[in-house]
């Protein structure tokens, strides 16, 4: 059985594979979007349909089944907050109600994808690790919280690179 960096690495050299997909059909999607009038929820579900076909082609991806289990669990960060939200955030700055417990889940798995990508990359310490970590899920979480129109699909990748770039350059990375 690979070890864990064994299977960060192999996690990362699929989504190399599957992430020239979604760029294609999100950017697909968007301009449906921009030279139509969809709805929100068509547009909404039209993002979550390009998830669902990829995961087809994710055994030729992966070599181990968990691999690929482990990736799916982190893009389903999301259906978290639609199932077991029962606390709701409200506010101007938001679109609707989004769940606690969505955004919860917006933050631990943000936590972790961007740790274990910082574990493999190297050149670190520990602390600084963590600290980059946890302010990247922080902004990404509330970056989400405040995206509207289904648009952050695009704000918090972005959010998430325009925090990473500096703090792993100013603490070390």
């Amino acid at each position: 059985m690979p070890n864990v960096q064994q299977i960060a690495q192999e996690m990362l050299a699929g989504v190399e594979v599957i992430l020239p997909y979604f760029a294609a059909l999100a950017t697909t999607a968007f301009l449906i979007r921009y030279f139509t009038t969809i709805k929100d929820e068509l547009f909404r579900k039209l993002l979550h349909m390009i998830l669902v076909v990829a995961l087809m082609f994710w055994p030729f991806v992966f070599d181990h089944w968990y691999a690929a289990a482990l990736v799916a669990l982190l893009c389903i960060a999301a259906l978290v907050g639609k199932r077991f939200g029962r606390h709701h955030i409200e506010g101007r700055l938001v679109e609707g109600r989004k769940s606690l417990e969505g955004s919860l889940a917006m933050l631990v798995v943000s936590f972790v994808s961007v740790l274990v990508v910082l574990v493999i990359r190297g050149g670190m310490a520990w602390p600084h690790l963590l600290l980059t970590a946890f302010v990247t899920a922080l902004v990404t979480t509330v970056v989400e919280l405040v995206s509207r129109h289904g648009n952050d699909t695009v704000t918090c990748p972005l959010a998430a690179t325009a925090v990473l770039i500096p703090l792993t350059w100013l603490l070390g990375g």
